[in-house]
């Protein structure tokens, strides 16, 4: 489920938001799918602070995630397009698009996020490339390997 809606993602994209159609360069298809990966990364971000996506309440925070959620999918339209004319749509854009990345890290941090929404601790997200499985009997894992260098300046370290 996304945050917002393509209306709302279009209502951010100026000038774009007349030219676009589903035969456009970027199209309405285009969008949606930017709409949706931008709610992907919001929900990431919010599992990993071991919360339950997608989130439906408090309203505020709900109409916030899909403001959000429209400038990202907006950011994505406005640099597809390369828009060059003198409208600023590009720089826009480039806000839009930092305003999200952000958010988004505040949203992993904890910071803004309302106290008392549903957690769900099979939903964190991974930290970190490691896995919490291992299912081989190898334990060579658990050594450590003196490294050697690669290449040498003819000097100790």
């Amino acid at each position: 489920m996304s945050y917002a809606t393509r209306a709302l993602a279009l209502s951010y994209c100026g000038r774009l938001a007349k030219t676009t159609t589903a035969t456009s360069v970027p199209s309405l298809t285009d969008l949606d799918s930017f709409v949706t990966d931008r709610s992907n990364i919001i929900d990431a971000a919010l599992k990993s602070r071991g919360i339950a996506t997608p989130v439906a309440a408090p309203a505020e925070f709900v109409a916030e995630l899909a403001a959000l959620n429209a400038k990202g999918a907006a950011a994505d339209m406005m640099q597809a397009a390369f828009i060059t004319n003198d409208t600023n749509d590009r720089g826009a854009g480039s806000l839009y698009l930092k305003e999200f990345v952000d958010r988004v890290n505040q949203l992993k941090a904890g910071i803004g996020v309302p106290v008392g929404l549903s957690t769900a601790e099979t939903d964190l997200a991974p930290r970190y490339g490691a896995t919490d499985t291992f299912a081989s009997d190898d334990t060579s894992w658990e050594r450590s390997v003196q490294s050697t260098p690669i290449f040498r300046l003819g000097r100790q370290f």
